[in-house]
């Protein structure tokens, strides 16, 4: 007899089949999502007992195929989906919404004022379905009155492709209308039938990306996850166990700014945690990160929590591809300590050790590695002067022209910087950082079509190496690894391409 046709056939017995295999299932989510089941277990019962009606087959069969897919296979999308519908709606959590309207904003624009830097970065970790972070564009809009000289970077990410696709269209029911107020949804909406359409100007401040948050990909410029002066992850840690935990706070500790905040959900299980950067200052749901003069002057102690899909942060090389130098024994030591200094995203200490240990005839060959520095600081006009002068000398380098583009977009100069991803894929045509990031600012200026476009041409690149194989101008990223993010980012916008007057 076929054991194909016997693993294939749905078990009579479904209910105790999926009760044999449960172990099983939560600890294959674990490893492969970083999230452990809790109270979700009768969703991913019922998920399961829906996927094997679905996909036609028992639940060993499911689990066997789930171990053997790939990650943006409709039976891991189906799984996701169901494991991580959370309830999220417009100003949720009218405390937090006021700390954030009344303190928390007005702080950060009042010293950014001060400062004469007129850029704010806010990243919704966990969004869901885009309300949070349309929330904060709301709020925004009200207590700013010059917003149209500010630019903003709003980002929302989710592992749930599903909800991310919403959230792009920002088109909601009733039910995520139900704390708000009558003043926003005349403001910020549209009513047509019995849904609420978000208006262009606030929809089109919002960017979604696809993220795990179990993973390696943040903070990165080239997902413009990095810098931040808060990062709101409102109950999505409870999804996570301490070792996830732990890796999390340490990434969203990296991401942000000195003095931004990081604001949690009341049910998050955060309580000591050794972060030497970052510490509460309203009780456990609100955190933030000291700037290096601070850090001596706390007492409050560090914070420890109770209780993949996507790949490795993206980095540049460190030094030219196309003019390399063969340096002598000092400057290859410097080298080495610059890789180890960028790996911890000390970028002060990039700049000192160039600035302080290497010589003027060296120099010009470490300046690419110095504007990310200073651009990763929120320090961008100095990082456009140093890419300029940069490619005055070295014009036939394509990760120079990428690291100027990443900083013009920054900037909110679109334009030009997708100039100079152009510039640097005619240099290239198979530059697979440069047509990923082109497919990514394309989207940003609503160009579905031509963004999919761009994206599906890294794919073609990327899915003709070897798996293994890193992928050039990264630091540890694997083609196969950088294939499965193309995908998912892919499976996001490709479904509403003949629906394009909706995204606009």
């Amino acid at each position: 007899m076929n054991g194909d046709a016997i693993i294939n056939k749905p078990s009579i017995n479904m209910d105790d089949m999926i009760m044999a295999y449960k172990d099983e299932y939560i600890l294959f989510i674990r490893q492969k999502l970083g999230i452990v089941i809790g109270h979700q277990l009768s969703e991913m019962i019922k998920t399961i007992k829906e996927a094997c009606q679905k996909f036609h087959c028992n639940p060993e069969a499911y689990l066997n195929k789930l171990k053997e897919c790939p990650d943006d296979s409709p039976l891991l999308e189906h799984l996701i989906l169901g494991i991580t519908i959370g309830e999220t709606y417009f100003f949720r959590d009218k405390n937090q919404m006021n700390l954030l309207r009344n303190s928390i904003l007005p702080e950060l624009i009042s010293h950014k004022r001060n400062n004469n830097d007129f850029t704010i970065r806010i990243w919704s970790a966990g969004c869901s379905s885009g309300e949070e972070i349309y929330t904060i564009a709301m709020i925004l809009n009200d207590i700013l009155s010059d917003i149209k000289d500010w630019t903003i970077h709003l980002i929302g990410t989710d592992i749930n492709t599903k909800v991310l696709h919403k959230a792009i269209i920002g088109k909601y029911t009733e039910w995520s209308m139900r704390s708000i107020d009558q003043r926003e949804k005349n403001k910020y909406f549209k009513k047509v039938s019995n849904h609420y359409l978000l208006i262009p100007e606030i929809k089109n401040q919002v960017y979604f990306f696809y993220l795990n948050l179990n993973s390696d990909l943040y903070p990165s410029m080239l997902n413009q996850i990095y810098s931040q002066d808060l990062i709101l992850c409102r109950n999505v840690l409870i999804y996570f166990d301490y070792e996830c935990i732990k890796h999390i706070m340490n990434r969203f500790h990296a991401c942000l700014q000195p003095n931004g905040y990081l604001m949690l959900g009341a049910s998050d299980p955060v309580s000591q945690l050794d972060l030497k950067k970052l510490y509460v200052i309203n009780k456990n749901a609100l955190l933030k990160c000291a700037s290096d003069t601070d850090i001596s002057a706390i007492n409050q102690k560090p914070l420890k929590p109770e209780s993949q899909i996507i790949p490795k942060t993206i980095k540049f090389e460190t030094r030219p591809i196309k003019h390399k130098t063969i340096l002598v024994h000092p400057i290859q030591s410097i080298d080495k300590k610059l890789n180890e200094l960028i790996g911890n995203q000390q970028w002060q200490a990039v700049i000192d050790l160039i600035d302080n240990n290497i010589t003027t005839d060296n120099k010009n060959e470490f300046l690419n590695t110095k504007a990310l520095a200073y651009a990763n600081l929120g320090k961008l006009d100095i990082a456009l002067k140093i890419t300029e002068s940069y490619l005055k000398k070295y014009s036939t380098n394509q990760y120079a022209y990428l690291t100027h583009s990443l900083i013009l977009s920054e900037l909110n100069e679109l334009n030009k910087s997708e100039q100079a991803l152009r510039n640097a894929i005619f240099l290239d045509n198979q530059f697979v950082l440069g047509h990923f990031q082109l497919g990514l600012l394309l989207l940003r200026k609503k160009l579905i079509s031509q963004g999919v476009k761009s994206l599906k041409n890294a794919l073609n690149i990327a899915t003709h190496e070897q798996n293994t194989k890193i992928v050039p101008g990264s630091q540890g990223i694997t083609f196969g690894e950088f294939t499965e993010t193309l995908k998912h980012e892919i499976d996001i916008y490709q479904s509403r391409i003949e629906d394009h007057e909706q995204i606009k």
